[in-house]
């Protein structure tokens, strides 16, 4: 589904992406996993369309990225990323910005007709956020705008969910919410998903693949259960840990820490 060669992206004079080629396949489902500032936001957003690249190229299906169709691949997938979007809307109705994931825009390119109105109001009120479709964006809690992400994100049902952090801000019961939405999405077939993690309970089996990031680039990429063992993570972290599974999730155990 998305190719991605050798590809090298710029932010100033640093270079915060260094030569990534990488693969993710229809029904792979990958965990991104990185220290703090390696890059893992700059490269989703270019393989989610709203990044160009300074090297290399994305390709969809074989065809390449570009400005002539990164519109179309924005609503084939599905972006979820704080960390952007907060920069983007500030006093946007709730409604509008759910809506704007029908046509790969930051707002509401077209008029959205009673069926779509529908749709994303019942997505709002599966989220627990019925009654908030008209604030303004900047008026929720980040829990609450984590999840109007999501619902921008879904709203298309799209073949692919590139989430950045998916479950920040979220209290017991929004990551419950946020999990069955998410959960009911990977039943059909043909979909995959990309998602970026700092924490060891949100990695489980439910994924396929994993990738480490280190330092702009790729350290290691391969099934969840090879990437995810002692070995390979005291390498990607110079330092000695005890990675195991426990009850379907990741435990990683740094014994002497300092």
């Amino acid at each position: 589904m998305i190719t991605a060669e050798e590809i090298t992206i710029r932010r100033g004079v640093r270079q915060v992406v260094h030569d990534v080629s990488w693969k993710i396949g229809a029904n792979e489902r990958w965990i991104l996993f990185g220290l703090n500032g390696c890059g893992k936001t700059t490269l989703l957003r270019a393989l989610a369309g709203y990044l160009g690249v300074n090297k290399g190229s994305i390709q969809i299906d074989g065809v390449p990225l570009n400005k002539e169709n990164k519109t179309e691949w924005r609503i084939r997938s599905g972006f979820v990323s704080s960390s952007f979007f907060n920069q983007c809307y500030r006093t946007e109705p709730v409604l509008d910005i759910v809506l704007s994931g029908l046509y790969g825009h930051l707002g509401v390119a077209g008029r959205a007709g009673a069926a779509e109105i529908i749709k994303a109001k019942a997505l709002l009120r599966e989220l627990g956020l019925g009654s908030k479709h008209q604030y303004p964006f900047d008026t929720l809690s980040s829990g609450q705008q984590q999840k109007v992400l999501l619902a921008r994100a879904l709203i298309h049902e799209p073949d692919m969910l590139i989430l950045d952090e998916p479950f920040t801000g979220l209290d017991i019961l929004g990551r419950m919410q946020v999990q069955e939405l998410l959960n009911e999405w990977m039943e059909k077939d043909g979909r995959s998903m990309i998602s970026v993690t700092h924490h060891c309970d949100e990695i489980t089996p439910a994924y396929t693949h994993a990738a480490l990031m280190k330092n702009g680039k790729l350290f290691e990429t391969g099934f969840i259960q090879d990437v995810f063992d002692s070995e390979s993570v005291s390498a990607f972290l110079e330092k000695s840990v005890d990675v195991s599974w426990h009850n379907g999730q990741l435990k990683i155990d740094i014994p002497d820490y300092r």
